[in-house]
């Protein structure tokens, strides 16, 4: 008779301060975005790969309304500070609004808010000295 798998263990319940505790060590990404140019699509996909590349990220989405005469807006902060900013002047085509995103910029950005956030964790990539 094969032995029947042992139940899986559980970490003991979290304390509701020790949530908040860690809740406050991660890095908030914010990204802005104007409302009715077609830049909804820019924001899920840069959630979803910044989202993938650092899932202790947390991210925060905030639509700009739209303004007469007002160029359309993409940007992207990390704890209140501005990483990436595009506007119209990069349009590719009438009302084509082109977003890259240097991940290099971003990583860097993240790396310092989690240091600032979290000084005296040491991570994998860094060496002691």
């Amino acid at each position: 008779l094969p032995s029947s798998p042992s139940p899986p263990s559980f970490a003991p319940p979290m304390s509701f301060s020790k949530f908040l505790t860690l809740q406050n060590k991660r890095c908030v990404t914010t990204i802005r975005y104007t409302s009715g140019h077609g830049l909804r699509r820019y924001f899920l996909t840069a959630a979803q790969i910044i989202k993938r590349s650092h899932p202790d990220v947390l991210i925060e989405k905030s639509v700009i309304p739209p303004a007469e005469n007002a160029d359309p807006t993409f940007e992207i902060l990390v704890d209140q500070k501005l990483v990436v900013s595009k506007s119209r002047s990069r349009e590719v085509g009438p009302g084509v609004m082109s977003v890259y995103l240097n991940m290099e910029d971003i990583e860097v950005a993240l790396v310092k808010a989690r240091r600032k956030r979290r000084p005296k964790t040491q991570y994998g990539s860094q060496q002691a000295g």
